[in-house]
């Protein structure tokens, strides 16, 4: 079986036989679809922790949290 590798994906190395690779870094199809069901989550996850530290009274520096 050939391994089989999605349009615009970037190898870093050999993939086995019978493997499907996604993404860039290019992962295991499953992985890749397993990452991005939780990035979609991120924005909330965010806001929920400004909301946070706004509760608590903390410094908010403005920068990647």
């Amino acid at each position: 079986h050939k391994a089989v590798i999605a349009a615009k994906s970037g190898l870093l190395g050999d993939v086995p036989d019978g493997t499907t690779m996604v993404g860039y870094p290019a992962m295991p199809g499953r992985e890749f679809m397993k990452c991005a069901a939780e990035w979609r989550k991120i924005p909330a996850l965010r806001r929920d922790v400004a909301a946070v530290k706004k509760h608590l009274g903390l410094a908010d520096d403005g920068g990647e949290s």
